[in-house]
This record gives C-alpha cells, structure tokens and sequence, in this order.
C-alpha cells in the first residue's frame, strides 16, 4: 500500500487498464514500450489500490472525485504511471495495442487532476500531439502570408514578362 501512495504522490498524472487477455510477452512488451516514454506499468491489487487510493484523499482532493467514479475495481488491473507531459503518448501506446489485439481496455484515469473515463481516454488518445498542433497552426499562419506574397509579385513577374516579349519583337 506504502509503495502505491508513493508512486501515486510523485506522479500527477496516473490511469488504470484492464489486462485482462494480454500474454506475459505481450505485458513485457507494453512495459518496454511505455519505459522509453518515461512511463510504468505496475500491476496492481484491486483491493490494495483502493486501499491507498483511501489514504492518499485526504492529502489529493481531486482523488474524491477518482474514487467516486472508479471503485470498486474488478477485474485485472494495472497502473500506469506518467510524467507530467507524456501521458498523451502513454495513450496512445495502449490505444493502439487496443486497436491492434483487444487484449487491454482503459478503465479509468486522473489526468491534469481530471477524472477520465473509458470513453473520453481513447478519445485522448486519439487527438495530435501538441507539437503536431503547433506544426498545424505555423502551417495554418504561413500559408495566407505566402498567398499574399505570391499575389504580389504576380504582376511584377508578368510585366517583366511582357517587356522581355516586346524586346524579342523588335529585334
């Protein structure tokens, strides 16, 4: 219980999956994966969990709200701990392996102290990353400013244009 109140404590972001048809291999390999993202995975004991989900809400308010909404856990369930800007990619790693095989669901998650549910953490997943929406918006902004520059030099270019052509003529 101490060690789930210590992760839990040193990490803002947290959601819960249901492993319930993955094979060990398929476990280690999703561990690996969410390692290189700064991410764990820890298996967990529905009623252990509780336990120090109980504990930790007298310190973290928002814990009331995971608690109202979570417990009681069935199931297997793992944690999946992030670090402050890598839960979205988190997301994505398992919202993939659930495209891919059906052998992980989400079940719940406390993320940027919001209480996520089933639903609205796939569609998490789901979204561009934060760097692939700046990206978008630099696009977004350069294309009218290159339009314009374009039309600009348009009538420029054709009366350069023209004036070779009349010089062609006359010689």
């Amino acid at each position: 219980v101490d060690n789930f109140i210590s992760f839990i404590r040193n990490s803002e972001d947290f959601f819960l999956i249901d492993f319930k048809k993955i094979s060990h291999q398929g476990l280690e390999k999703l561990r690996q994966e969410l390692k290189a993202n700064n991410s764990r995975l820890i298996v967990v004991k529905n009623k252990l969990f509780q336990k120090a989900i109980n504990k930790l809400t007298q310190i973290k308010g928002e814990l009331k709200e995971f608690t109202k909404k979570s417990f009681p856990l069935k199931g297997k369930t793992a944690l999946i701990i992030t670090k402050k800007d890598n839960w979205a990619q988190s997301l994505r790693i398992i919202e993939n392996l659930i495209k891919e095989s059906k052998a992980v669901d989400f079940k719940q998650g406390l993320i940027e102290k919001n209480v996520y549910n089933q639903e609205k953490l796939s569609y998490l997943a789901q979204l561009p990353s934060k760097p692939m929406l700046l990206a978008r918006l630099i696009n977004q902004l350069k294309s009218p400013i290159s339009s314009l520059v374009k039309s600009l030099k348009y009538n420029q270019n054709h009366f350069v244009f023209v004036l070779k052509r009349g010089g062609e003529k006359s010689k």
